[in-house]
């Protein structure tokens, strides 16, 4: 996972929040196609934090 300045173009961008993109490459990818599942991990300092998950198809 790894910071992005601006999202792409098919997200809409919102003042005051962060964007994330998953990198599609290495075993951990592999992982995730063949399971066909995703998991996050917040430590409990995060406790409160909402996030938002979107897919865009490329």
């Amino acid at each position: 996972v790894r910071h992005v300045p601006v999202p792409p173009p098919d997200v809409p961008v919102q003042p005051g929040r962060n964007y994330f993109q998953i990198d599609k490459a290495g075993d951990h990818w592999d992982a995730v196609r063949n399971s066909r599942s995703l998991a996050l991990y917040l430590p409990p300092e995060f406790q409160g934090l909402k996030l938002e998950l979107m897919a865009v198809k490329e």
